[in-house]
């Protein structure tokens, strides 16, 4: 987040930079999350498959880091700075901080457990 960055700090550069991130980097995550749902839409297998690898299965987690971020950046330059949507709009992004953390839960707990449980169910098929 460039608004806080020590050189330059509240500049109009700075902001503007900030919100043209901020808007690339929403749309990557809309575009990006939509192709995920697709591809597990349509081939049903692969969530399945995802989880019980170990390696492919850490990269779900990067949903609810993205979408941390997003959160932050309209919470600090949108409705901190500049005021856009008032009380309805904070309690928006306070719903969507509250559905972020259940995510991130799910993410780190349930999936951690799934792989713990899927390693057993490897090593005992191999003896």
């Amino acid at each position: 987040m460039f608004l806080v960055f020590p050189y330059g700090q509240g500049s109009r550069a700075m902001i503007t930079f900030s919100q043209l991130l901020f808007f690339l980097n929403l749309f990557l995550f809309v575009f990006f999350l939509l192709l995920s749902l697709a591809k597990y839409t349509l081939y049903r297998g692969t969530w399945t498959s995802l989880f019980r690898n170990p390696v492919t299965s850490l990269y779900v987690g990067c949903c609810p880091m993205a979408a941390t971020t997003l959160i932050n950046v309209a919470v600090v330059i949108f409705h901190d700075r500049d005021r856009v949507g008032g009380r309805s709009f904070l309690n928006f992004l306070w719903g969507m901080w509250w559905l972020d953390v259940v995510i991130s839960f799910l993410c780190c707990w349930v999936g951690i457990h799934i792989m713990y449980a899927d390693s057993f169910y490897l090593i005992d098929s191999l003896y």
